[in-house]
């Protein structure tokens, strides 16, 4: 879901938004996941959060992995 979305849905003081579907691994990413496995992946994470948390909204996070080749 694009940031102007989320944004909106949080203005909309839902309670809780899930953001879906972040590798906790390099190998364990598909093509559509974004990651959370480098401390590179926190700031602009830490961003879309902050703009949830800003509006009262909570943030869940999705954690994935696609198994072994």
């Amino acid at each position: 879901m694009a940031y102007a979305a989320l944004r909106h849905s949080a203005l909309r003081q839902v309670g809780l938004i899930m953001l879906e579907v972040y590798a906790v691994t390099q190998q364990g990413k598909d093509s559509g996941s974004l990651g959370i496995w480098s401390d590179e992946h926190i700031s602009p994470l830490q961003k879309v959060v902050q703009a949830i948390h800003d509006q009262g909204s909570k943030a869940g996070l999705q954690l994935w992995h696609v198994g072994r080749s």
